[in-house]
């Protein structure tokens, strides 16, 4: 799974899970189909996913795993949240994280409160956004998880050019940079460039944020994710109104290309019409 053979680990885990059961393992059943889920929703497969979280759910709780337990009730309001079911996908979560503190598993509650983050984030509150991604990344950080942390210094930076703090945003991008030097490469990479990109053409840094787009065009398609296509459209905005006409088209077409890709047909026409000084 983790080398990005999806449909195969799937193949696995069911064998996995059908000798488990045969063997009267009960616990290895479990965590079969509760990797098998994580595969399903990673694949895409919305409607498969759902119907093996729900089981993997009722089973965790009979057997009281509560970290399986509670992840399902996090990738179960992770796709109500993608679904634009804000209730239900605070509901789950909130679940979630509450049984993963009861249960003393620090590190997945936080995992939980980047959900949250995500979710407050599409109910318009940047503030509660941002409390919920401080309070991941202290623990992040206290358990030495980079990668985590990484992923948290990105949110938070997002979320501070959203809040319009553009000079705390930057400080995200210099705590970045010592973990993660601009050169090496890395799975995040080229969201460490997006909000790079935003952050130059916030302070009018032309020159540099030209060299971060450059960069991440050469790198090929754009992962198909809103907050890379917000940290470009954002970009495009700020050279737009700075009068850097080709850094602002640069930065819409890379957006563009992640709306097609997202089918965001909304930020299409927007960026669109922007392209052509709109």
């Amino acid at each position: 799974a983790r080398s990005g053979k999806r449909e195969e680990a799937v193949a696995i885990f069911d064998q996995t899970r059908a000798d488990a059961e045969k063997a009267g393992e009960e616990r290895t059943a479990l965590w079969a189909r509760w990797l098998r889920a994580r595969c399903l929703r990673v694949l895409g497969r919305k409607a498969d996913a759902k119907k093996e979280l729900e089981g993997v759910l009722d089973y965790a709780a009979h057997l009281g795993v509560a970290a399986v337990e509670a992840g399902a009730l996090r990738e179960l309001g992770n796709l109500a949240l993608r679904d634009g079911d804000h209730d239900e996908a605070g509901r789950l979560l909130r679940r979630s994280a509450t049984r993963l503190e009861g249960a003393g598993l620090k590190v997945e509650a936080a995992v939980t409160r980047v959900s949250l983050g995500e979710l407050a984030r599409a109910q318009g509150d940047l503030a509660g956004a941002r409390s919920e991604y401080s309070s991941t990344f202290s623990v992040m950080r206290a358990y030495g998880l980079t990668s985590e942390v990484l992923v948290t210094l990105i949110n938070l930076g997002i979320v501070e050019l959203a809040m319009g703090r553009a000079r705390r945003a930057s400080r995200r991008l210099v705590e970045i940079d010592r973990l993660l030097p601009p050169e090496q490469p890395h799975g995040l990479r080229r969201y460490v460039e997006a909000l790079r990109v935003a952050c130059f053409a916030e302070k009018g840094a032309w020159e540099e944020a030209e060299e971060s787009v450059d960069r991440l065009a050469e790198g090929g398609a754009l992962p198909a994710d809103p907050d890379l296509l917000w940290l470009l459209e954002h970009a495009g905005g700020c050279a737009r109104t700075g009068g850097e006409a080709s850094l602002a088209a640069d930065a819409f077409d890379l957006a563009l290309g992640i709306a097609e890709s997202l089918n965001d047909k909304d930020a299409q026409r927007r960026l669109r019409t922007a392209m052509h000084g709109g």
